[in-house]
C-alpha cells in the first residue's frame, strides 16, 4: 500500500535499514491516511535502541530517552522516533514505572490505547502490519481498546477523555466493551493533569462535532468529575446542555475558546472564572471566553440606533466583534436575518473608523495635562473615558480641539 511519506521519514528509514534496523510508521498518520485525511504527526517506531539513533543521526534530542523516545532533528522538522518496548506498572497514571525493549514490533503494538492507532506501515516495503485488526474498525468506524480495555484506562485514564476525542474528530462509535469499561474506570480521572485534559479539550472543540465528546461524557459519568459546573446544569435541564451542544456544532471556528464560551454561556456567571481556571487554560482563552459570555445572550434587537450600534461595538471591542458574530451565526435562537442587519451596520460604522475605544480618541491624556494644567493621576483615565462615551453619541466631535474644551468643561 503506498502512503504519502516525506522525504525526511525516508531518510530517517533508509538510514536505519542501512544499518540493519527495522523503521515502521505507526498511530495518527497511517489511521489518517487509511481514512483519506491530510497526515500531520508522524511517529517511529523502531528496534535499534536510543543510544544506537543518536549514533546513526546528527542532530538527535533525548527527549523521552527513559521510555525509549529521542527526536530526530531534519532541517527545521522533528520526528519522534521511540525503540519497540513493553510497558511495566502505571503507577502514575500516565507512563509506565518500568519499561523493556523488545525486538518484536508485535509486542509493542499490543501496548497502545486503541486498535485504529496501532496500524503499523513498514516504510522500507510499504506494508500494512495490522495484529490489532484496526483496519477493520476503521472500516467499521469503531473505536476499540486493544486487549482488556479496563487494563488499557488503568494504564493512562486520559485515555477515558481520547476515546471520546476521536469518537469527535472522526464521528466513530466506541465499542460497547470499551464504552462499558470507560463507565467503570472513572475514578482513574482525578489522576490526570489538569492540562493534559485541556489539551485534549482543546482537540475537541476543534473537532467538526464536538457534541459527540461532550454526550459521552454526560452519558457514561466523565462531565461530572471534568466540567461540574456544566453538568449541575445538563443534570437539571439537559434540553439547556442539548441546545448548547447543537450550536457549537454548528459554530464554524477553529478558535477553540469560541465555541467553549457557548456552552459555558449555559452555567451560572459566577463560576465562569473559576471554571476557566480550574481547567489551566492559557490566560488568553480564559480572558477571551469571560468576554465573549457576557454578550452571547443579549437581544440583538435592542441595539437599534447607530449610538446604541456604535457603544455595542465599543464593549465588545472591534478585535471581538466577528468572534461574537461567529457564535451567534451557530445559534438556533438567533434571528439570522436580524443579525445581517446588525452587521452591515456595525460594518459601516467601523468603516467609518469612529472612536470606539480610548486610543482612536484625537486626544490622549498628556493633552490633557498640558492644555489644560491638570495633574497626573486616575482623574485623567476618568475623563478620557468621558469623552470616548460623549463621542460615542457624538462622533464629530472626536477632534483635539474638540475634545479639549469638552473636557474643560467635566472639570
Amino acid at each position: 500500500m503506498d502512503l504519502f511519506i516525506p522525504e525526511e521519514i525516508k531518510y530517517i528509514s533508509n538510514t536505519l535499514d542501512n544499518s540493519g534496523f527495522q523503521c515502521y510508521l505507526v498511530g495518527g498518520a497511517i489511521r489518517n491516511q487509511l481514512l483519506g485525511k491530510k497526515a500531520k504527526d508522524f511517529d517511529l517506531t523502531t528496534n535499534a535502541k536510543p543510544e544506537q539513533v543518536i549514533k546513526l543521526f546528527k542532530r538527535v534530542i533525548p527527549t523521552g530517552i527513559k521510555h525509549g523516545t529521542v527526536t530526530i532533528l531534519i532541517g527545521d522538522q522533528s520526528f519522534e522516533i521511540t525503540t519497540y518496548r513493553i510497558d511495566g506498572k502505571y503507577t502514575d497514571g500516565r507512563r509506565p514505572d518500568k519499561i523493556q525493549f523488545t525486538p518484536s514490533i508485535e509486542e509493542d503494538l499490543l501496548r497502545r490505547d486503541f486498535t485504529i492507532n496501532s496500524i503499523a506501515y513498514n516504510i522500507k516495503n510499504g506494508k500494512i502490519l495490522d495484529i490489532n485488526r484496526g483496519m477493520e474498525d476503521l472500516s467499521h468506524n469503531i473505536i476499540r481498546a486493544i486487549g482488556i480495555p479496563e487494563k488499557r484506562f488503568d494504564e493512562d485514564a486520559l485515555r477515558l477523555v481520547r476515546a471520546c476525542r476521536f469518537a469527535a474528530q472522526l464521528e466513530f462509535t466506541i465499542e460497547k466493551l470499551t464504552y462499558i469499561a470507560m463507565a467503570t474506570t472513572l475514578s482513574k480521572l482525578k489522576d490526570v493533569s489538569k492540562e493534559r485534559i485541556s489539551e485534549e479539550l482543546i482537540k475537541i472543540l476543534k473537532s467538526s462535532k464536538p457534541s459527540i465528546a461532550f454526550t459521552h461524557f454526560f452519558n457514561c459519568g466523565m462531565l461530572e468529575i471534568l466540567f461540574p459546573t456544566i453538568f449541575k446544569v445538563s443534570n437539571n435541564s439537559y434540553e439547556t446542555f442539548n441546545r448548547a451542544l447543537e450550536d457549537i456544532d454548528s459554530i464554524k471556528s477553529n478558535k477553540p475558546y469560541i465555541k467553549f464560551s457557548r456552552l459555558l454561556s449555559i452555567t451560572p456567571e459566577k463560576t465562569h472564572l473559576e471554571s476557566l481556571k480550574e481547567l489551566k487554560l492559557s490566560n488568553n482563552f480564559i480572558n477571551s471566553s469571560l468576554h465573549l459570555i457576557k454578550f452571547i445572550h443579549i437581544d440583538i434587537n435592542e441595539i437599534k440606533s447607530d449610538f446604541q450600534v456604535r457603544r455595542f461595538i465599543s464593549e465588545v471591542g472591534v478585535d471581538n466583534i466577528y468572534d461574537l458574530r461567529t457564535i451567534w451565526l451557530g445559534m438556533k435562537s438567533v434571528d439570522k436575518n436580524s443579525l445581517k442587519t446588525l452587521f452591515t451596520v456595525i460594518q459601516r460604522q467601523i468603516e467609518n473608523k469612529f472612536p470606539f475605544k480610548i486610543s482612536d480618541l484625537d486626544v490622549t491624556g498628556n493633552d490633557l495635562i498640558t492644555s489644560l494644567n491638570l495633574t497626573p493621576g486616575p482623574n485623567i483615565g476618568i475623563i478620557l473615558k468621558k469623552l470616548l462615551v460623549l463621542t460615542l453619541e457624538f462622533p464629530s466631535l472626536n477632534t483635539k480641539e474638540k475634545l479639549i474644551n469638552c473636557a474643560r468643561e467635566f472639570q
